[in-house]
């Protein structure tokens, strides 16, 4: 890899933290599922469960997508160049679909389902491209022996980014009124926070690496060493089921709260907002248990800790919905260690050999998985409604089944032996995308822009 000489580079971290700060609502709006995007289509639109549950897939579906085309693309440009192509793309489709969207037949759910469905499926895939084009485009640059703290950094500001913008879209849109309006302003607004960040990411210069960080193919070949992997293949197998639970209800959530416990956009925005602290406030906790225990037993106790209290809404009322806040505190608090511990194993049991294809097994899966699960729960959803049959009752019924199913996929993790060593994380960015956009759609966003830093074991 080429050097990059120190005075561009800090010229290059600096502009990429900028681009972090302003992208970050964007990004947040960017993944369908998202609770502003939820209260758009179910409280405005009124669209059906689902080609709501469609529409929350998009990212997943995206990911698998982006697997068969990211070769084709990467033999012919820069990763610089797809990050940048491809942002401008996503950010282009966005600006189609605001100008639209007062154009959009209000008496037409259906019509208006499907139309959101074509914008936010191009938009997803077009970001899936760009993002990967990114996580190989920073790899070039920035030194591997500071990407770690570097990262918390960013982590960091992208996070308290977040945090202002969702304060102030909730004051706004309680203030506004649930009209399209509003909606349209917040996401012009995030739009030209958009155009900012792309300013700032357009002057980071560097010199390609002799080998593109992006897989260019051949990685078929490879899949002999996977399967002679089996505790890998396990743990994908783990992944797999423990995404379609999370995913099973986690996009619902919020539909739920705005349909059925009566909650406004402010009081769900400031949910997130409080598993947003939370998640902050454990990372150092979960990282120090990591080191010292190994991720599996950090992974069990944090899942059992988070589905535990999940099993709340199973029987939360509206007059009870302040249970809420301590609850999304605590899930911010728990769920911070499942994604370190599972981020952590995955760098161990990856085959050192076939780290690009190992990765793209484990994303390919992982998404399928997650894919397919909002779509099962939409077309539930929607059948009970049309039947006539209980809906309130549906959801607490998912939400109970949801919970007790992932806690059951932990006894496919006792069969996983936990290796010692650690794996390399040169190429490892990105590799827990389909679990990070779970955790988005679930309402803990914080992890939609994290890249974690690898786990130093004490001597």
């Amino acid at each position: 890899m080429n050097p990059t000489p120190p005075s561009q580079l800090r010229r290059n971290l600096v502009a990429c933290t900028l681009d972090g700060l302003f992208a970050t609502p964007h990004v947040f709006i960017n993944t369908p599922g998202n609770i502003l995007l939820a209260a758009l289509a179910t409280k405005v639109f009124l669209i059906d469960k689902a080609m709501y549950g469609l529409i929350a897939a998009l990212p997943f579906v995206s990911n698998g997508i982006q697997l068969l085309l990211m070769p084709l693309l990467a033999g012919r440009l820069s990763a610089r160049k797809i990050s940048l192509g491809f942002g401008w793309a996503n950010l282009a489709v966005w600006i189609a679909l605001i100008v639209s969207l007062p154009f959009f037949p209000k008496d037409d759910a259906m019509m208006v389902g499907r139309l959101l469905l074509l914008y936010l499926g191009v938009a997803s895939l077009f970001g899936a491209l760009g993002g990967v084009g990114w996580t190989s485009w920073v790899q070039e640059w920035i030194p591997r022996r500071i990407r770690g703290k570097y990262f918390g950094l960013r982590n960091r500001v992208a996070n308290l980014a977040n945090v202002g913008f969702l304060l102030i879209v909730g004051v706004y849109l309680e203030y506004v009124g649930n009209n399209l309006n509003g909606y349209i302003a917040v996401f012009i607004l995030a739009g030209i926070l958009r155009v900012i960040g792309f300013y700032y990411q357009q002057s980071v210069h560097s010199k390609p690496s002799q080998t593109d960080a992006v897989h260019a193919g051949g990685w078929i070949q490879r899949l002999r060493d996977m399967a002679a992997a089996p505790m890998f293949l396990r743990f994908v197998i783990f992944g797999a089921l423990m995404t379609f639970w999370m995913n099973f209800t986690g996009p619902f959530g919020p539909v739920f709260m705005y349909e059925q416990l009566d909650l406004s956009v402010a009081r769900v925005t400031l949910l997130v907002v409080i598993g947003t602290l939370g998640s902050a406030i454990s990372w150092p906790i979960w990282g120090h248990y990591c080191d010292r225990l190994g991720c599996k037993p950090v992974i069990f106790a944090s899942i059992i800790l988070w589905e535990s209290q999940n099993y709340c809404w199973a029987f939360i009322t509206k007059d009870f919905a302040w249970i809420l806040f301590p609850m999304w505190f605590w899930g911010g608090l728990t769920a911070t260690g499942f994604f370190l511990g599972n981020f952590n194993m995955l760098l161990k049991l990856i085959p050192r050999a076939s780290k690009t294809t190992g990765i793209s097994i484990n994303l390919a899966i992982t998404s399928l998985a997650a894919a397919m699960s909002p779509v099962l729960a939409g077309f539930i959803l929607d059948w009970v409604s049309r039947s006539g049959h209980d809906l309130d009752m549906a959801y607490r019924i998912g939400f109970f089944v949801k919970s007790s199913a992932v806690l059951l996929t932990l006894l496919l993790l006792r069969k996983v032996v936990e290796p010692e060593k650690d794996g390399d994380l040169r190429t490892l960015f990105g590799a827990l995308r389909s679990v990070r956009q779970v955790y988005h759609a679930s309402g803990l966003p914080a992890f939609s822009n994290i890249h974690p830093a690898k786990i130093r074991r004490k001597k």
